[in-house]
């Protein structure tokens, strides 16, 4: 079975895709909130989690050496407009730089 790497599994978009795929692949959510992780796991309990955040480079690299995934899925993000107005840098960070650090 292939592995996903997903970022942001617990968010909406990453939570439809595992639910939509989840028998198909074997997925790693990594994200930093760990209640949704721990709500996300007793959905689907096959699905392992990781604890981090996309601005974390190491972590981040610490994980794709873990998991050595086929796949990789980026799905976190500050997707509400008014949120990322309000807060701009952290928006950077999560939009930006973390896609920067997926991508490297």
């Amino acid at each position: 079975m292939k592995k996903v790497l997903i970022t942001g599994g617990v968010g909406t978009l990453g939570r439809i895709f595992i639910e939509k795929y989840y028998n198909e692949f074997e997925f790693y959510n990594y994200s930093r909130n760990e209640n949704s992780q721990s709500e996300l796991k007793r959905e689907f309990p096959k699905v392992n989690n990781i604890i981090g955040s996309v601005e974390d480079k190491h972590t981040l690299n610490k994980a794709y050496g873990k998991v050595k995934p086929h796949i990789v899925i980026h799905a976190a993000a500050i997707k509400h407009v008014d949120i990322a107005e309000e807060n701009p840098i952290e928006c950077c960070k999560i939009n930006i730089l973390g896609s920067i650090n997926i991508i490297e």
